[in-house]
């Protein structure tokens, strides 16, 4: 759950969020604190220059406050991803030899130089910083492929910052992108290779797209990522 622009008592945490700010949104979180407990997160964030570009995600933050109401120094951030940021990305990916490199047109899909198959031009990317590493990111296009509105290109989190809720919420933000794209039907291919991706987009309520086609997963509307289940 995200609590934004308002304060909320969601299971004994005081949760204080911010709305917009400038191009973007940021969250935070206080645990039993007043607003003062957040100036750690906004001097952080101003000192980056983009304090409007940057998210303090709930979900992960919840899990770094400590008893004494002070947030950890090392919670997740996220914002939007630029070409800019594709070394950082392909740096990422290597944590994780068994993944291989990153895709070499990755610079020239966000460019929109590269087109994969079916693919339109609208498209869009989130990483995952940790104090000054990027930990994790994900990317989508529009597309017609398979009877689709939507396609997610990449998806990857460093393995040590792995089964913390940071490829899910990913997701959620791309996931948010194509809603307001209006691309409900999106589907993904699903990494052979990795025993944990097919369960992982099953838990996500995605499903194989045909018999034929057991690698691809569909979401037929991906809009309800962004509605955790009751």
């Amino acid at each position: 759950m995200s609590v934004r622009g308002s304060t909320a008592d969601c299971a004994g945490f005081d949760v204080t969020t911010s709305a917009h700010l400038g191009a973007g949104e940021v969250i935070a979180t206080a645990f039993s604190v007043p607003l003062g407990s957040l100036s750690f997160w906004t001097e952080k964030l101003q000192s980056k220059g983009v304090l409007g570009e940057w998210r303090v995600d709930y979900e992960i933050m919840r899990s770094m406050i400590t008893q004494d109401g002070s947030a950890a120094r090392d919670a997740v951030l996220f914002r939007p991803a630029t070409v800019v940021d594709v070394a950082a990305m392909a740096a990422c990916r290597l944590t994780d030899p068994a993944a291989g490199p990153a895709d070499q047109r990755m610079a020239a899909y966000f460019d929109a130089q590269h087109h994969p198959q079916c693919a339109l031009k609208p498209r869009t990317g989130y990483v995952a910083v940790a104090g000054d590493s990027v930990i994790g990111y994900v990317a989508g296009h529009l597309t017609t492929r398979h009877d689709c509105a939507g396609e997610v290109q990449y998806l990857f989190v460093a393995p040590s910052h792995r089964r913390q809720g940071i490829a899910t919420r990913l997701l959620q933000l791309l996931a948010g992108w194509f809603q307001e794209n209006a691309a409900a039907r999106v589907c993904v291919c699903v990494d052979s290779d990795s025993p944990a991706a097919k369960p992982f987009y099953e838990s996500l309520r995605a499903s194989p797209l045909s018999p034929r086609r057991k690698h691809w997963f569909v979401w037929e509307n991906i809009g309800l990522l962004t509605h955790p289940p009751a």
